[in-house]
């Protein structure tokens, strides 16, 4: 299953790695330069993103109402578009689950998106760092700064579990469960 290609006689509106046509997503194939960072940034390097990434690997998010459902207020449309781009770079994987109400998908992170993992914590580590009002708990800061891998293969770990397996929820906050 490719990625849908471009309909022919339409000009396509060009939005970092992604071309829409009339709700279609396709992957650009070319690249700005041969630089290493330049590539990562066509792929997740826009608003959004990096935090449906964030969403699915460490937070467990599997579906598009929980993702969608994050504080930071994703668009729908957005949304739709990171999810499309992220299965088409072969990021994550989109599963239709079967019994629920309606068209419903289990977004779960691939070999590939899991290789992105050290980046998030990464990004963690100097947000605990630098950002006095980080959300970053006491604990977490501490375990980055001594076992900076450990921490990337429990999210590692957490991402290959289910959903259920994975999130606790108290008071209305998620908790992430870290050995």
């Amino acid at each position: 299953m490719g990625c849908p290609r471009r309909a022919a006689g339409r000009r396509p509106r060009s939005r970092r790695g992604l071309v829409m046509v009339q709700r279609r997503v396709k992957c650009m194939p070319g690249k700005r330069s041969n630089c290493a960072i330049a590539h990562v940034l066509d792929i997740v390097g826009d608003r959004w993103t990096i935090l449906v990434i964030r969403d699915t690997a460490i937070l467990g998010k599997r579906s598009f109402s929980e993702i969608s459902a994050s504080p930071e207020h994703i668009p729908p449309s957005t949304l739709t578009t990171r999810l499309a781009l992220l299965v088409c770079q072969k990021l994550i994987t989109k599963t239709p689950v079967a019994g629920g109400p309606g068209r419903q998908y289990s977004y779960e992170l691939t070999q590939r998106g899991e290789d992105f993992l050290p980046v998030l914590v990464a990004m963690l580590q100097w947000s605990a760092r630098h950002d006095p009002d980080s959300a970053v708990p006491r604990a977490m800061r501490q375990r980055l700064e001594r076992d900076f891998i450990g921490v990337v293969e429990s999210f590692r770990s957490l991402a290959r579990l289910s959903h259920s397996e994975v999130v606790h929820r108290a008071s209305g906050r998620i908790k992430l469960v870290l050995r």
